[in-house]
């Protein structure tokens, strides 16, 4: 069965993505049990599954077999885009078709191994605007998950020794503070009461006032967070990918349609381009191919060492029929060339049947 793939990014915030979606399902759901057998929505997902900007959800649409219903897939795709384009909230509205048995429903998929952030962001940056320059690609995109701006703390050494106070003291008044420190536990029964120590809660409503919560040193002096630790804003992933034990990040990109070039014409273009350009600056990155190109290739390997697997058996029979390997290399040649004869025959004819 053939899938239709929809990528939709919303304006709104993240609570009102579901209410749009419900949208979309209306005008996919008269088709189910005619067109469509099935389709399912994931919300803040990205392609392989992982967390994604929460203002986008992706829609898979199973469509029933090509001999089974009277419209095309690509008829589908042009009569669902004007039914959607009354929604309101919509940013960015994807509808075609995916690629068949991949899960991230995309012809080329880019792989960039790096454990340094920085090289791998750029890196991804890089591959990205080489592949939205490509004339025979569309939709191209980075799939990363989900960032999240964080505070990193650290201490200021220099200052806390100056004023004798001990780092295990800061890190107990600071998390009891967010999320309090258990002092003792109560038996009641069965159960156990635990007795936290904490702060209120307007002295913890922002970072801010935290910092303004006092620790005390060994002379028994008071001294603020905020003069012993120094507050960086961060932007962190919600998870990390992985592959061959080095942090991964992924560059995908459809086919236009009516693409004279295939996927794997087109990683031999990349790799000749953008790839050599990033090694040669960057030797720890590798870059990889997933997905079609890296099974289509994976499959002419397998296929070659079956013909001569096939080969080597062939020639063992004929060895042990005849009685010699003189005779089975002259059979086998004679059979080569009949073979290279007939194929160049019928090419010949199907050559002249197109001109004609």
């Amino acid at each position: 069965m053939q899938t239709v793939k929809v990528l939709i990014y919303v304006v709104r915030k993240y609570n009102e993505t579901a209410e749009i979606s419900k949208q979309i399902e209306n005008v996919i759901q008269p088709y189910l049990g005619k067109e469509i057998v099935g389709f399912r929505t994931e919300i803040t997902r990205s392609h392989h599954g992982g967390i994604a900007k929460e203002n986008s959800f992706r829609k898979i649409i199973e469509i029933v077999p090509k001999e089974e219903r009277t419209l095309s897939a690509d008829d589908l795709v042009n009569l669902w885009k004007p039914l959607t384009g009354d929604i309101k909230g919509l940013k960015k509205l994807i509808i075609q078709k995916s690629r068949w048995g991949q899960s991230s429903g995309s012809a080329v998929e880019v792989l960039i191994l790096e454990n340094n952030d920085s090289l791998r962001v750029q890196t991804a940056s890089d591959v990205l605007d080489a592949m939205k320059k490509y004339p025979e690609l569309i939709n191209a995109e980075i799939d990363q998950p989900l960032s999240l701006t964080e505070d990193k703390i650290d201490i200021d050494r220099d200052k806390v020794k100056r004023l004798a106070i001990n780092p295990l003291d800061i890190a107990t008044t600071f998390r009891a503070s967010l999320e309090g420190e258990i002092l003792f536990e109560l038996a009641s029964g069965n159960e156990h009461i635990d007795v936290c120590l904490s702060v209120m809660d307007s002295a913890k409503s922002n970072m801010q006032s935290i910092l303004e919560i006092p620790v005390e040193n060994r002379a028994n002096y008071l001294a603020p967070l905020g003069d012993l630790l120094t507050i960086q804003k961060t932007n962190t992933a919600t998870s990390i990918n992985r592959r061959d034990s080095r942090r991964v990040t992924s560059v995908l990109a459809d086919l236009k349609a009516g693409s004279g070039k295939t996927p794997v014409q087109i990683a031999q273009d990349l790799e000749n381009g953008i790839f050599k350009q990033v090694v040669s600056q960057q030797p720890s990155t590798s870059l990889n191919f997933d997905g079609e190109v890296a099974d289509t290739r994976e499959s002419k390997n397998d296929l070659r060492n079956a013909i001569v697997m096939v080969t080597i058996l062939i020639f063992a029979i004929l060895v042990m029929l005849f009685n010699s390997v003189s005779r089975t290399l002259i059979i086998m040649s004679i059979n080569s060339r009949e073979l290279e004869s007939l194929c160049g025959y019928r090419g010949a004819r199907y050559g002249r049947r197109g001109d004609q």
